[in-house]
């Protein structure tokens, strides 16, 4: 599971080789949770390598056995796989379809970090749509939890997004100077 969390934004052929594995490891041991965890990265590898179809049955089965289960956390982790799948392929509406259904779990969770970094990808796929008022409105929940994250990179990104669709020129400046 570490090799795989490790990989997943900077490797997808070793995400790919570890996630395999993983598979062929909780299947050995018979272990449905596990097996959806593997699925998610296999998932994410697969969309990272542009294999949509693929990712598509991957995120699928890990959302499955997430919810046979009861994961709140899996189930929520597979959303936002999916969700990623799909802004990869340019596609927002899905990518926001999938986000709004991780976030209330996440926000159950008390998962700070994972909720800012729902609520700031919600907030920048309105923008990308041209939907200054939803990505305002979005972003701004994030802005709210930012006190409780410490998470340097993610606290920026979200004043990055809120500063690059902010018709007050005084608060772009604000919210720029933040993300230093």
């Amino acid at each position: 599971l570490q090799l795989c969390a490790e990989y997943k934004g900077t490797n997808s052929d070793s995400l790919r080789k570890y996630a395999h594995e993983g598979l062929l490891l909780a299947e050995k041991e018979n272990n449905e949770l596990m097996l959806a965890t593997f699925y998610r990265y296999a998932g994410i590898s697969s969309f990272q390598q542009q294999e949509y179809d693929t990712a598509s049955l991957y995120l699928d089965k890990a959302l499955e056995l997430a919810i046979k289960h009861k994961d709140k956390s899996e189930e929520a982790s597979a959303y936002l796989a999916t969700g990623y799948m799909y802004t990869t392929q340019g596609d927002f509406k899905n990518f926001i379809e999938y986000l709004l259904k991780a976030l209330p779990l996440f926000e159950a969770l008390k998962d700070n970090e994972r909720t800012i970094e729902t609520l700031v990808g919600i907030g920048s796929a309105y923008r990308r749509s041209g939907n200054s008022e939803m990505a305002i409105k979005y972003l701004n929940q994030a802005v709210d939890l930012i006190g409780e994250s410490e998470d340097a990179f993610l606290n920026a990104l979200t004043y990055f997004e809120l500063g690059a669709v902010e018709p007050d020129v005084r608060k772009v400046i604000e919210y720029e100077q933040k993300t230093i």
